[in-house]
């Protein structure tokens, strides 16, 4: 009996379909090649992108606690020789300016004014001792010395820009300038006096700026008479800072000079806690953390 005779080339009928399909479309395998070989490469930048951005996100909130804790160094600095000038004033009566001007220049002799203005003297005072208050400072200083603004009928209590070393012209601006009677100021100050601790302000136009509207904000520490802890309040010392100046003096702790960081008040009142966002200048997310000033 002979064999059957084969339709399909002598090959046995029900040879591999996927065989016969690239028989009939022979152009089919390079293009299925090309396009797995094209979804293997995407999922692999995919996931290196994603690997990146991680790292990348992780990289940034290091640098965020970094320049946080940059921050907090800077501002503990200041407070440490705050800390030393109020010893300076509690210990002792009315301190002239030429004393005041020698002690704080040993005090910052190491560290200089690093974010900082400078170191300064508010003495409190009534508003029935501002003559004599005017004429002595006026005399110490050999030039003409007015608190403004003027007190208003009602005001009982004046803390104006006593000292304030070094004495700069741009320091000169703020002579004289009654901090309390501005709100933000008299709010950092009465929290000051409350907790007996450095309190910052909030966010301020520094008197020093004159017409520039450049940020700023002071840290303030009360006074009080070593012989009267409950209560005799002579003044603060304090320290204004340029927010800018004092951000960039902290980022070069950290080298950190190519992060953009927005320091800011969450309670819009003082910086006691501030926060702070920071950013690598991309459109991607800025991490935000908090600081204790």
């Amino acid at each position: 009996m002979e064999p059957p005779i084969s339709t399909n080339g002598g090959k046995p009928k029900g040879g591999r379909p996927a065989r016969r399909w690239l028989v009939r479309y022979p152009r089919a395998a390079p293009i299925a090649i090309f396009l797995i070989t094209m979804a293997i490469a995407l999922a692999s930048v995919v996931a290196i992108e994603r690997g990146m951005k991680a790292r990348h996100q992780a990289q940034q909130v290091k640098t965020t606690a970094l320049i946080a804790s940059a921050l907090e160094r800077r501002a503990a600095t200041s407070s440490a020789l705050l800390r030393a000038g109020a010893a300076l004033f509690a210990t002792q009566g009315e301190i002239p300016e030429a004393q005041f001007r020698t002690y704080v220049r040993q005090l910052t002799q190491d560290n200089g004014f690093r974010g900082a203005d400078g170191i300064g003297w508010a003495k409190q005072i009534r508003t029935e001792e501002l003559a004599a208050f005017e004429a002595r400072i006026s005399a110490e200083q050999s030039r003409a010395f007015a608190v403004t603004p003027r007190p208003q009928e009602g005001t009982d209590v004046l803390v104006p820009v006593t000292y304030l070393e070094p004495d700069s012209e741009r320091n000169r601006r703020a002579s004289g300038f009654d901090m309390y009677s501005e709100p933000i100021r008299r709010a950092a100050m009465d929290a000051a006096a409350d907790t007996r601790l450095a309190t910052a302000s909030g966010p301020v136009l520094l008197r020093q700026e004159g017409d520039q509207p450049e940020p700023g904000f002071l840290i303030y520490l009360p006074v009080f008479r070593s012989d009267e802890r409950g209560g005799g309040l002579k003044g603060f010392v304090y320290s204004p800072f340029n927010a800018e100046e004092f951000v960039l003096s902290a980022l070069e702790l950290e080298g950190s000079g190519q992060y953009g960081v927005n320091l800011y008040d969450p309670a819009a009142h003082n910086l006691r806690v501030a926060s702070i966002a920071v950013s690598d200048g991309t459109t991607g997310p800025s991490t935000e953390q908090e600081v204790i000033i």
